[in-house]
């Protein structure tokens, strides 16, 4: 299980910022950045201070990890069954919500109205929820994908930037 003050690069303000969020999970954590520079890393070591799962199980009314892409294929699942709102409202209600790699994908205007729903909702009460987002992309780019409300409301909170190098890449072709 990843340690949360294992990741290196970061200011001890950030890291600060970081156990902050860790130790009491309220409003928003916005992390940014290249790809394998921490990100997630960080995301699931947060996970697994408040789950008794193991990822990839989830334990819905505590702790929900899931990437944007899934959560696209569930909400498409969930849309042709008729379970999209049941989805959207479990979601809006997890203790901890973690959604990885936010903006892989361009979203639908209708996934987009069910990603404004669940982080508008949240936002209102991030007074007793918590929300990290991970991404790749920069405020530009996630406004012309999700829009001005849905960023604002996201980077209301914790913004951290991770740079330097993937980590995850060790090969010399």
């Amino acid at each position: 299980m990843p340690k949360i003050n294992e990741i290196d690069g970061k200011t001890p303000e950030q890291m600060e910022k970081i156990m902050r969020f860790a130790n009491n999970p309220k409003g928003f954590l916005l992390l940014a950045g290249a790809n394998g520079t921490g990100k997630s890393f960080i995301a699931r070591a947060i996970y697994q201070k408040y789950s008794s799962y193991q990822l990839p199980y989830y334990d819905m009314e505590e702790a929900f990890f899931i990437n944007q892409a899934d959560l696209n294929e569930r909400w498409i699942h969930d849309k042709a069954e008729g379970w999209s709102m049941s989805l959207l409202g479990t979601l809006k209600n997890t203790k901890l919500l973690i959604i990885d790699d936010f903006g892989t994908r361009t979203p639908s205007d209708s996934f987009s109205e069910f990603l404004y729903a669940l982080i508008d909702h949240r936002w209102y009460n991030e007074d007793r929820l918590g929300t990290i987002i991970t991404t790749n992309l920069n405020a530009k780019t996630m406004r012309e994908k999700f829009g001005d409300a849905i960023l604002s409301r996201v980077a209301s909170g914790i913004m951290i930037r991770f740079d330097g190098e993937d980590r995850r890449i060790q090969i010399d072709f």
